[in-house]
């Protein structure tokens, strides 16, 4: 697996994903109002796991080295977890229930992007349940991917309407922007136009940034950091919108430059 870089998962009210530790199979859960939570409890190493966008999520957590975040969505009732049910077993290796799918959503502040996280498997969308606590898990809001009880015997529904999720934000440690990693994720994702806005990247950081093979036809770049950004060797820039976009040093190469807004 690639390495892509260390993140926490932030909600859109500011609050942060964490892991319960012995609590719950050490459940995911959101702590209102608990702030920047440790690294051992929040800080995820995301790694890439093959094409379409498919990543991973791993922690050093618990006291027993990396952990994986995986959605038990057919046997604990769609929660997010680093131990098996039942065994208790550390989840260790990114397979399966620990594969995840990264959907861009509008821009953020600061050049970010909002995150939803889809588990291809179940088709599915990790949700924070603002409408139930983990009594379990000191009593936070549980990462699930269905809807229905907490406990109980109930499959529940799963979480594929855009309406029935909260979307999650990529927060780099080293506060680096999300949008390079998002949209290096999205663009080549056949399942990605289900989604409004995919192509939409106004206001995001591309500084220096290569666009090589990545077809850009129609997408947003508008009022967005393109400094020597290149896109000599973009597959498509047909209809790109750079409207407000700053251009210093930007290169374009033989790319046909009357096809671009704002350009």
């Amino acid at each position: 697996m690639n390495p892509l870089g260390q993140v926490y998962l932030k909600t859109n009210n500011g609050e942060y994903a964490q892991v319960m530790c012995n609590q719950d199979y050490s459940a995911i859960v959101v702590l209102p109002g608990s702030g920047v939570p440790a690294a051992s409890a929040g800080l995820f190493t995301l790694y890439a796991t093959g094409s379409n966008a498919q990543v991973a999520l791993g922690i050093n957590s618990c006291g027993v080295g990396q952990v994986f975040a995986s959605d038990r969505h057919g046997d604990w009732y769609g929660k997010l977890q680093v131990q098996a049910p039942f065994s208790a077993d550390w989840i260790t290796q990114a397979q399966g229930d620990e594969i995840y799918m990264l959907f861009p959503l509008p821009s953020a502040t600061g050049g970010q992007k909002g995150l939803a996280l889809l588990n291809p498997l179940y088709q599915a969308f990790v949700s924070v349940r603002y409408d139930e606590q983990d009594n379990r898990a000191g009593n936070g809001y549980p990462l699930r991917t269905r809807m229905g009880p907490l406990f109980g015997s109930d499959q529940g529904t799963p979480i594929t309407a855009v309406g029935a999720w909260e979307t999650m934000q990529l927060e780099f440690a080293d506060s680096s922007s999300a949008a390079r990693l998002v949209l290096q994720a999205a663009w080549n994702n056949s399942q990605i136009s289900r989604f409004p806005g995919y192509n939409d990247y106004t206001g995001c950081d591309f500084n220096n940034f290569d666009f090589s093979n990545m077809n850009l036809a129609s997408y947003s770049f508008q009022s967005a950091n393109l400094d020597y950004a290149d896109f000599t060797h973009a597959a498509s820039i047909q209809g790109m919108d750079i409207t407000g976009a700053s251009t210093t040093g930007t290169k374009f190469g033989n790319q046909n430059l009357a096809s671009v807004v704002g350009a």
